[in-house]
This record gives C-alpha cells, sequence and structure tokens, in this order.
C-alpha cells in the first residue's frame, strides 16, 4: 500500500467521523429552538458534501476521475473546478 492511499483512507474515515459528529449533534439539537425542518436540511447539506468529499478524494487516488482536461487542482478556476465536480 503506497502513502497516499493510506493518507486518502485517513481522510475519508475522519470526513466520515465529523460527518456523524455533526449528524448526532442535529439530531439531539433542542428542537424548541430550532424548526425541524432546519434540521432535516443541514442534515443532508453536511451528509451530501461529507459523501462528495470522500468519493472525490477516493477517485483522485485511484486515479479514475475526469482527467481529460489535464487538470490541475493547484491552478484549477472555481469554474474549471466546477466542471470536473459535475464530470
Amino acid at each position: 500500500m503506497n502513502d497516499n492511499y493510506a493518507n486518502v483512507r485517513e481522510e475519508q474515515f475522519w470526513f466520515t467521523a465529523a460527518v456523524v459528529a455533526f449528524n448526532t449533534v442535529i439530531i439531539n439539537a433542542d428542537k424548541a429552538r430550532l424548526p425541524v425542518w432546519f434540521l432535516v436540511i443541514a442534515s443532508g447539506v453536511i451528509s451530501v458534501f461529507g459523501a462528495h468529499l470522500i468519493l472525490t478524494r477516493w477517485l483522485a487516488a485511484s486515479k479514475r476521475g475526469p482527467t481529460a482536461q489535464n487538470y490541475d487542482n493547484t491552478k484549477a478556476s472555481a469554474r474549471d473546478r466546477w466542471h470536473y465536480t459535475i464530470a
């Protein structure tokens, strides 16, 4: 196993732990102070974002991501990053 794979695996663990912790806090939140619809939307947004992070890191590490454009993450514009995310 190379070092990059081990790094991605650790990142995926911490992304997952953060999403689970956030959802645990949301589930235990005081329902009288915050509306339920807000809690559901917040949990959904964080869960989808966490899944996006985990999957894109996995794709990058496994070299399965969209590479037709010679994508360079350090120099990409916001538009390029959006197109990469959609692809």
